[in-house]
């Protein structure tokens, strides 16, 4: 949960029979536990606002014509990238 992101201490004491050890714990170990979390939404759409569904197609288009795609999500950690591709080429976004 990403509620359980914090710093943990671990502490250990012990004893012996009769014999408590009140400083067996000279140096306590601190960790931080980072918690990822996939982002609760994606949207695309288009320029018009029309939503485009996950494998969803759009056009047909005239060559030369320019299309504007809108990327969005919500949640997530750490703050989701968006990102393009063309086939499995990476495009530059504005």
């Amino acid at each position: 949960m990403l509620d359980d992101e914090a710093n943990y201490r671990c502490e250990i004491t012990y004893e012996e029979t009769g014999r408590w050890f009140k400083h067996s714990c000279l140096s306590p170990q601190v960790t931080r536990l980072a918690v990822l979390g996939r982002p609760t939404f994606v949207d695309v759409s288009m320029e018009n606002g029309t939503r485009v569904d996950n494998n969803g197609v759009v056009g047909p288009f005239t060559e030369g014509s320019l299309l504007v795609l809108r990327c969005k999500s919500g949640g997530g950690r750490p703050i989701p990238e968006v990102r393009a591709f063309k086939d499995y080429y990476s495009m530059e976004i504005a």
